[in-house]
């Protein structure tokens, strides 16, 4: 898509950080609110905006998309990733056991 907007720049709110687009919020695809925790994501996501040429290319914004997701598919389904990450808890492959390398004994 042909790029919209001049700059982005990251607003601190009550609840974390937002990035902007000349002055109105970035939105996740779903179209919720796309709160960063820390102000450094929220620098990320915003560098990656600025990042972007002519066109904007969703694929080359790697961090955006991980808070994408995160909100748009994880928070929505947390009950249901809890469960299953439980149910894989209780495989052998979560508790393997290595003799080497060194650094894998040591965890």
């Amino acid at each position: 898509m042909k790029r919209f907007y001049d700059k982005a720049v990251v607003v601190a709110c009550a609840a974390g950080y937002l990035v902007q687009l000349d002055g109105r919020e970035v939105k996740t695809p779903e179209k919720r609110q796309n709160l960063s925790p820390t102000k450094a994501m929220a620098e990320a996501i915003g560098q990656e905006w600025n990042d972007q040429g002519e066109k904007v290319i969703p694929d080359s914004m790697p961090i955006a998309k991980l808070q994408n997701t995160a909100i748009d598919r994880v928070e929505t389904r947390r009950g249901d990733l809890i469960a299953e990450l439980v149910k894989y808890a209780g495989t052998d492959l979560l508790c393997y056991r290595a003799d080497f390398p060194e650094d894998l004994v040591r965890w």
